[in-house]
């Protein structure tokens, strides 16, 4: 239970990452069906995680929004021009790297590396699933897209920090859903 001096730090919270996690759902499904994510979404995003940094500090502090925002663009940015040298074509979109800086403002810089991995994983898993499904095989030309994995991962790893912060869901011990008080 949450002592009272922190209910509204933790109720604006928890209203602000409902937001957060509409927007990662809309973002996900534009990227579906159009295969971009618009700055109008994306730019949003990054700056209510800021804002919600400074005013109530958690689940992360300010500085940890900030430098989380800068490691998710800057990271993802670089592994997009590195792909490119060795390519010779481009394997990420702008919109991709906007978005990880934008998670980044919501965790933090610590849980981007489990971000990004979450989201390929995820991404790659999709995609067999999906060709599979349809009796056809990927090829290396094929665009993916990362939006849809980052939203989900994103999504994932802040309500772990809310949780990690707050405590706002209880601890269930192993077998604590089918034997209460056992």
């Amino acid at each position: 239970m949450l002592p009272e001096a922190m209910l509204p730090e933790a109720m604006l919270t928890v209203m602000a990452g409902g937001g957060l996690l509409a927007v990662l759902a809309v973002l996900a499904a534009w990227d579906l069906r159009y295969g971009q994510l618009p700055d109008l979404l994306t730019l949003p995003l990054l700056l209510t995680g800021v804002a919600l940094a400074a005013v109530v500090g958690s689940p992360v502090t300010l500085r940890d929004s900030l430098t989380g925002s800068a490691a998710g663009y800057l990271g993802l940015a670089g592994v997009a021009w590195g792909y490119r040298q060795w390519a010779q074509r481009p394997g990420l979109g702008g919109g991709d790297i906007k978005l990880l800086a934008a998670i980044g403002a919501w965790t933090g810089w610590s849980p981007l590396p489990e971000v990004v991995a979450l989201a390929a994983a995820t991404t790659l898993l999709v995609a067999v699933a999906q060709a599979r499904w349809q009796g056809r095989t990927l090829s290396r030309a094929q665009a993916l897209p990362f939006g849809p994995g980052l939203a989900a991962a994103g999504g994932m790893v802040w309500i772990d920090r809310l949780d990690s912060a707050h405590g706002l869901w209880p601890t269930l011990e192993p077998g604590a859903l089918f034997f209460p008080g056992g």
